[in-house]
């Protein structure tokens, strides 16, 4: 896949003149907008959007994703761990630059003609393999090639995927099922194999409905803000907030994913007009006509119509924000939710709360409360009677005594 996008981004950029001709053709037409701090999150796309969208997206996927988790479980320590996650990050890095370079390079190509307009295309994702089939149809196997490259990132995206789901499944859902959770390996592997089918259907099922969410990036990040922010919600709650309880991080999840469900199916039910960014089919007029059979005014082509401009008049606010904000709608409300179900619910006791499973910073304080709560414990208890309870409560069997001293 790098090889693939490598090669598609230096003929790009070798045929259209340099990145000097690339920069300067998508900077005419407004494609380099990277600083744009206006605060509103109903603006499609924002400095603060992207910039806060993403931190939670990656967020999610690095932090809570299962298949990403169940990945750095395998290695065998904490360190090499960490040290995979280094690695990643600057090749995720540079998969994620070679495709905003190879997207201004299809831009400056199809600059004058629309391929869309001219109806080559009916939908944004089919650009780029339009692209590579027009200018790498003279080299053989190449366009083969490219399309092996995108199955493969994207079939070991998914058979990762549904491995982990797979699983989560025999372990919390099947194993519980059976008397006294006990499955042979054949077994085991069977239920595998069986949920793994499963699931693979219901993935191409799940194709109808990200077919109503844009294109495919946009599909991405809506699918993750809506049912992965909850779960990070959930983690965070955990790790950061030393009150929350078991029936606030329960509820609080329900709530996060039915408020982050509620707004984005509610935009795709209400499909809000968003501004796009004006096209041109100047090189290709006759073409446009042809296959349109309409006019073409160079004033009136690209503008919106009436009933676009005033179609947002009629739709609540809600459902026009940001995609981008999925995640952070999902993940501040289960936080927020969790933590006040929490309080009403009662409160978890600092004696009852586990230090090692909050992040170093809350986990200190912890510490120092618990240290605290025994100090004041052993001044009005006395230090002979503390001694006692503190050994009873650390012996494995409760009663002051360990197995093997009886």
């Amino acid at each position: 896949m790098f090889a693939m996008m490598i090669a598609v981004v230096a003929k790009g950029v070798y045929d259209l003149g340099g990145p000097q001709a690339v920069w300067d053709i998508n900077t005419r037409y407004d494609r380099t907008e990277m600083f744009n701090f206006n605060p509103d999150p109903f603006v499609r796309h924002t400095f603060w959007s992207v910039l806060i969208g993403q931190l939670f997206y990656w967020g999610n996927i690095y932090s809570t994703n299962q298949a990403l988790v169940q990945r750095c479980i395998a290695l065998p320590t904490l360190r090499k761990a960490q040290i995979a996650l280094l690695i990643v990050w600057p090749l995720k890095t540079m998969i994620v630059f070679l495709c905003l370079v190879a997207g201004a390079i299809v831009f400056a190509r199809y600059n004058q003609c629309d391929p869309m307009s001219v109806k080559q295309i009916q939908r944004p994702d089919q650009l780029l393999p339009l692209y590579v089939i027009e200018m790498f149809a003279d080299i053989p196997g190449f366009v083969g090639l490219f399309i092996a490259g995108v199955f493969s990132g994207s079939l070991s995206t998914i058979s990762s995927g549904v491995n982990s789901l797979a699983a989560v499944t025999l372990q919390d859902y099947i194993r519980p099922l059976l008397p006294d959770g006990k499955l042979s390996d054949s077994a085991a592997t069977l239920y595998v194999k069986l949920v793994s089918v499963f699931y693979g259907l219901l993935s191409i099922l799940l194709v109808l409905v990200a077919q109503q969410m844009g294109n495919i990036i946009q599909a991405t990040i809506t699918l993750f803000g809506l049912l992965g922010s909850p779960v990070f919600g959930l983690f965070t709650l955990g790790m950061f907030v030393p009150a929350a309880n078991p029936k606030g991080a329960f509820w609080g999840t329900l709530i996060g994913i039915g408020c982050s469900l509620w707004v984005g199916v509610g935009a795709m039910i209400y499909r809000p007009y968003i501004p796009q960014k004006p096209v041109s089919v100047a090189s290709c007029v006759a073409l446009y006509k042809n296959v349109t059979h309409s006019t073409y005014s160079p004033e009136l082509f690209g503008q919106p119509s009436d009933e676009d401009l005033h179609k947002n008049s009629d739709i609540p606010l809600i459902y026009q924000i940001s995609y981008q904000c999925y995640g952070v709608i999902g993940t501040v409300v289960t936080i927020i939710a969790g933590y006040l179900i929490s309080l009403i619910t009662g409160r978890t006791s600092i004696a009852d709360l586990d230090a090692t499973l909050f992040t170093p910073v809350v986990r200190r304080r912890i510490e120092r409360l618990q240290r605290a709560r025994i100090e004041n414990y052993i001044l009005k208890a006395g230090s002979k009677k503390a001694k006692k309870v503190i050994a009873r409560a650390l012996a494995p069997n409760g009663d002051g005594q360990s197995p093997t001293a009886k």
